[in-house]
This record gives structure tokens, sequence and C-alpha cells, in this order.
């Protein structure tokens, strides 16, 4: 299983190797969804970044995910503020 935070390096790496689009897509999807799925938004939003860099075309799950981990970033922060009418 991929974990978000060895999974910011790793792919970047592999995309080096590999000369097919498609392929470098999946693998950064699959980062991006690692990133989502450990609420890791600033390495879902850096991995977008290397994939427009790279010419890679982010589809729209690669989008979704990485707005989700900032939802869940945003929600888990609310969570952990004081309400200011306490």
């Amino acid at each position: 299983m991929m974990s978000c935070r060895s999974a910011t390096a790793t792919p970047t790496q592999q995309l080096h190797r590999t000369t097919e689009p498609e392929q470098a897509l999946q693998l950064l999807r699959a980062a991006i969804s690692a990133c989502e799925k450990g609420v890791e938004p600033e390495q879902a939003l850096q991995l977008l970044r290397e994939m427009l860099r790279q010419g890679v075309e982010p589809d729209v799950i690669s989008y979704k995910a990485a707005i989700s981990a900032c939802e869940k970033e945003f929600e888990s922060s609310r969570w952990r503020r004081p309400s200011r009418h306490d």
C-alpha cells in the first residue's frame, strides 16, 4: 500500500523512467489518492504541480482527490479549533 509521505518522491522519480503518459497519470493519480487518504493536502497539490511540470494533464480523478485532501484537512482543523462562542 502506498503512503503519501513515501509517494511524493517515488512517483516523481518513476516519471523520469516512463514515457507513457497514461502510465504517468495512473502513477500520480495513485499518489494523490494516497495523500487524500492521509489528509496531506500540501503533498497532493505538489503532485498536481509536478504533473503539470512533466506535461501530464491531470484528470478529474486527480483534481477531485486533491480537493478532497484539502477538504478533509479543513474539516479536521475546524474541529481542533475552539469555537468563538466558548
